[in-house]
């Protein structure tokens, strides 16, 4: 296969192992030279035009998971002139029998055929895995539908950045790989009347401070991160033991850094490949990667060139591998503390005080929802998926305490 523009021609090959080399390189060795050239626009079109290329050698590598929720998450920045085949173009890559998932109707409005989408992919994995898609309907670049729609569907015409569908993809993956936050569970969901899904979910505690939101430079980040270290309190009282229903033997500091990069760390002996990536734990080397991270981070405004030598131990390449788990764990999060539990975590942007955090049956992560004001009891919004440090492998879970919770 070639790829042509005009009289010019290269082979599919050549263009795939190009896009490979620049993707390897922006996340090791030349991350911290784009970071340095952050406002050169070239250098960012240059990763856009790549990803595309990325993605095509993936696929003729047979690399990428095939099943429709992965093919939506991952073609989600294509456009196409009709909503719908956002869906219904998709279908035909599918493997197995998802390929008969949904019909194509093009008499249904694209709010309908989402709907129907997600909840059949819900039905058939007796996963929620699809909720990890959802977007913060707060920002800029929301979709056409997203009014349109109930609150548990992702709309998928809304039109995010590269990194932003990155880090969605990459954070679906860590949840399906490492978190069983409701004790490795399977859903079982019922829709009784088209917007709503009834499902079984554990309340477990509510947002009680919230974080002032995301950055969007490296100066700005440093601050974001700096208020996020003060509300932890880590240094004021980082030897206290964190949490009162979680991880009960972990350190206030210990519970930080690992919340700072959702508790997974690239493996240091390829920290290139996602499948390698780890469990961040109390292990002290794992600590000092972040002492080191930190220390860096701090220098890299007054010097970046020599930022790199403040620590031995860890390789510039290892570093820049720490800073990006960290922006894959805070982009479109802000940083909380709950009411009852003390728990700390990231959850999605558009969260607010007194918003709850729950478990849901066949969910590996926790949600955020919102009780339907004016409503009856038991309905919520959902918010989007989290990250809460002492609920990620099932401490919170208790089939005892289930209770019907229905999403609107």
């Amino acid at each position: 296969m070639s790829l042509i523009c005009g009289k010019r021609q290269v082979t599919a090959d050549s263009s795939c192992s190009v896009a490979f080399s620049q993707v390897r390189h922006s996340e090791t060795c030349c991350h911290g030279f784009l970071v340095k050239y952050l406002k050169q626009r070239a250098f960012w079109d240059l990763h856009e035009v790549m990803g595309p290329l990325y993605d095509l050698g993936m696929w003729r590598n047979e690399r990428y998971d095939r099943r429709l929720v992965f093919l939506l998450a991952t073609f989600r920045s294509r456009f196409c002139l009709d909503p719908r085949d956002k869906v219904y173009g998709l279908l035909g890559l599918c493997i197995g029998d998802e390929k008969n998932l949904i019909v194509p109707d093009y008499s249904l409005p694209a709010s309908v055929v989402y709907e129907q989408a997600t909840f059949k992919m819900i039905e058939r994995s007796r996963s929620l895995e699809v909720f990890s898609q959802l977007c913060p309907r707060s920002i800029k670049s929301t979709g056409m539908l997203a009014s349109k729609l109930p609150s548990w569907v992702p709309d998928w015409t809304s039109e995010i950045t590269t990194h932003q569908l990155a880090v969605l993809i990459i954070r679906q993956e860590h949840a399906a790989f490492h978190f069983k936050a409701s004790a490795s569970t399977f859903t079982s969901t019922r829709q009784q009347e088209q917007g709503k899904l009834s499902l079984n979910g554990i309340p477990l505690d509510s947002i009680a401070v919230l974080s002032t939101g995301q950055a969007t430079d490296i100066r700005a980040a440093m601050d974001y991160i700096k208020e996020i270290r003060d509300l932890a309190g880590v240094e004021v009282f980082p030897d206290r033991l964190y949490g009162t229903g979680g991880t009960k033997t972990s350190t206030y500091y210990d519970a930080f850094w690992q919340t700072l990069c959702s508790s997974i760390l690239p493996s240091r002996s390829n920290l290139t490949e996602p499948a390698d990536a780890v469990r961040a734990s109390d292990d002290l080397t794992q600590r000092s990667w972040h002492d080191a991270w930190w220390d860096w981070r701090l220098n890299i405004d007054k010097d970046y060139e020599r930022a790199d030598l403040v620590n031995a131990e860890f390789t510039k390449p290892e570093l820049e591998a720490f800073n990006s788990s960290v922006s894959v764990s805070t982009c479109l999060r802000k940083f909380f503390l709950s009411k009852n539990k003390k728990w700390m975590g990231f959850i999605p942007m558009d969260a607010e005080i007194e918003d709850v955090i729950a478990l849901l049956e066949g969910g590996r992560v926790p949600y955020i929802l919102r009780p339907k004001t004016g409503a009856d009891e038991g309905l919520y919004e959902l918010i989007g998926d989290a990250y809460v440090h002492g609920t990620m492998d099932g401490e919170g879970w208790s089939p005892d305490l289930l209770q019907e919770i229905v999403l609107v």
